[in-house]
């Protein structure tokens, strides 16, 4: 009875029938009992099944979503002519190669985490996937043998309406598009909007992939061991989001933002790039457009030459940031910035004349065991928010606990600065005593000195007869005709 009630709470079947949710138990078909549900159903669950095949779904004639991930599934051997949304994840997906399937209202297909060894040739056509439109192979070709691959070519290029494909966590190496006789060659629709190659190995890109996309808006390199792109003469009139953080670039790709002139998000974060030794041309380093800006873990100084034609930054990422000082004019040309996170810093203090110029500032994360928010360095920060309160500041506590600045009530640093003045000055009035002191004894011991050294003998005669000394006595001389003697 237990056991019912749990299968009958599992399964969901909504009275307006627009969803069926099965979950795990040992059957292989959808259980419906109103055959006027069946024909409303749009989303489909079966996660978990145990799954050998694509199950059968052609009586469900308004389906849009079906989930198959988490299942057996080897091959793809069923077509779904209404399906708009197909997860097929964590399967045992081998190969692609029946190209007499269709799918002609597929928009979104993700065959992530699929040990894909082998894909026909023109698997991914427009005839097949006339409306695919995102398209994920996450975790995918791990297990891809470039030799029974024919001609070493896997092609996309058919698929006019796509628009993002993710090649993310498959350890490629190298990602070529031109014809090569070692590695795959990837042809890539030219009307893609999105690129991601996240979490490869990616030591070598290949800059004709880019060549013609006009349309390309996002280039997603997180976490690779890129150290520079090839020098190639393209534009990427649309792209406004790229993501190059986590790799081995020395230098900040130059050629490569100077092809985006309407890049508006950079993220450049944990990359061994020297900051401060940036040598400006007439070009500026970033595209002017920029609005949101990631340099995080950064492990040089920043030099102020960096930001000064970012007049339209609105978030500025500086989290972790090694240097211990920031140079007054670092700020001084953005203007426009409202978020500023410096959360996880090595700074010593904050300097007012730092972010003074920051007017437009909304927020301001400052949270750091290195700078907690009783510092004595912030005192003018408190004093400029009771003014001007409408930057949202956060730091840590004492039980290091991200707190709102504004909503501490902070004690005067008044007394204390004051006390550690004082004894700063008692110390400074003993040391110079001391060294006084030790000047004169140096200069009193000279002078001995030069008195000894420039004395003078000077002969006096003395009545013998004051001196009862024998050895005075056996020494007296008889000078004169008293008996005198003569002594120093």
């Amino acid at each position: 009875m237990q056991q019912t009630l749990v299968v009958f709470i599992q399964l969901f079947v909504f009275i307006f029938g627009k969803e069926c949710l099965i979950s795990q138990d040992n059957s292989t078909s959808v259980l419906c009992t109103n055959s006027t549900l069946i024909s409303n159903i749009t989303e489909i669950f079966m996660r978990h099944f145990n799954l050998i095949d694509m199950p059968d779904l052609s009586d469900y004639k308004q389906l849009e979503s079906v989930y198959l991930d988490h299942n057996h599934i080897e091959l793809i051997t069923n077509h779904y002519l209404t399906i708009k949304y197909l997860s097929l994840t964590s399967n045992r997906i081998y190969a692609l190669h029946q190209t007499n399937l269709t799918y002609p209202n597929l928009e979104y297909l993700d065959l992530s985490y699929n040990p894909i060894e082998h894909i026909a040739q023109n698997y991914f056509s427009n005839q097949r996937f006339p409306r695919l439109k995102i398209l994920k192979l996450i975790n995918t070709f791990q297990h891809i043998n470039p030799y029974i691959i024919d001609e070493r070519l896997i092609s996309f290029s058919s698929l006019d309406y796509l628009k993002e494909i993710y090649f993310d966590d498959n350890h490629f190496e190298e990602f070529y598009c031109s014809k090569t006789t070692e590695h795959i060659q990837w042809i890539l629709p030219i009307n893609l909007k999105k690129i991601s190659l996240r979490t490869n190995r990616l030591t070598t890109f290949d800059g004709n992939c880019l060549v013609q996309m006009l349309n390309l808006t996002e280039l997603d390199f997180h976490s690779n061991h890129l150290k520079s792109f090839p020098a190639f003469n393209l534009t990427l009139p649309s792209l406004v989001k790229l993501q190059l953080d986590e790799n081995s670039f020395p230098n900040i790709p130059i050629e490569l933002l100077q092809s985006s002139s309407q890049l508006t998000e950079l993220d450049l974060s944990q990359n061994p790039m020297n900051m401060k030794e940036i040598q400006l041309g007439k070009q500026p380093i970033f595209p002017s457009h920029l609005k949101i800006l990631y340099l995080n873990e950064i492990k040089s100084d920043l030099s102020c030459k960096l930001f000064e034609n970012l007049l339209e930054l609105e978030q500025l990422y500086l989290i972790n940031l090694t240097s211990i000082r920031l140079e007054n004019c670092l700020f001084k040309k953005l203007t426009n910035l409202k978020m500023l996170n410096l959360s996880n810093h090595h700074l010593k203090q904050f300097d007012e004349a730092v972010f003074r110029p920051l007017l437009t500032l909304q927020q301001l994360d400052i949270a750091s065991k290195s700078l907690r928010c009783n510092s004595c360095s912030l005192k003018w920060l408190n004093d400029y928010l009771k003014i001007e309160n409408k930057t949202l500041v956060t730091c840590l506590d004492q039980q290091e606990q991200r707190v709102l600045f504004n909503t501490l009530n902070l004690l005067p640093c008044s007394s204390s600065s004051s006390n550690i003045f004082s004894i700063i000055m008692i110390i400074t009035l003993i040391l110079v005593v001391l060294i006084s002191l030790l000047l004169l004894f140096i200069y009193l011991d000279k002078q001995r000195k030069y008195q000894f050294a420039s004395f003078q003998p000077v002969y006096h005669m003395i009545p013998l007869r004051h001196y009862h000394d024998r050895i005075y006595q056996e020494t007296t001389e008889d000078i004169t005709n008293d008996n005198v003697m003569l002594v120093t």
